[in-house]
């Protein structure tokens, strides 16, 4: 998968964490050439394509908003949680280091997106990726934090 200089920084992360968690969420293997900027994949089909769309996810950050289209399939990796907004900046922590100590213990990737469903509710969007264990983890403690910051 070619990458460009920029995103490959942002994939690769501080110290390669990033890499790494989505290396552990997808259950793919990924080696990043800084030098010719490819980004190869190894794994079955589902977890290769997995790790793409986690890559893609991951880099729109980057430039704004991360756009996620549930509507036309139902995504059996991906949990969605409704938080308040008075709530997001509490449940993201300083630099967002609640959020990544949450995705650590669950060993899931998390992150605020817009998404397009079939239901429309208020708040914001965390998308939680991951096995069914550690999605159902992260999102009682997500709930857990927005229920502290907001009974």
């Amino acid at each position: 998968m070619p990458i460009s200089k920029e995103d490959a920084a942002f994939v690769l992360g501080k110290g390669g964490t990033t890499k790494k968690k989505i290396a552990r969420v997808c259950g793919a293997e990924l080696d990043l050439d800084e030098r010719d900027l490819v980004l190869e994949i190894y794994g079955t089909e589902i977890q290769r394509q997995r790790a793409r769309n986690y890559v893609e996810f991951v880099t729109q950050q980057r430039v704004g908003p991360v756009h996620i289209d549930t509507s036309q399939h139902a995504r059996d990796d991906l949990t969605v949680v409704d938080v308040p907004e008075e709530c997001v900046g509490f449940v993201m922590g300083r630099g967002g280091a609640t959020l990544r100590s949450m995705e650590e213990e669950w060993g899931s990737l998390m992150f605020f997106a817009q998404v397009k469903d079939s239901v429309d509710t208020e708040g914001e969007k965390l998308c939680i990726f991951g096995s069914l264990r550690a999605r159902r983890g992260a999102e009682l403690k997500v709930m857990s934090a927005v229920e502290h910051k907001n009974p």
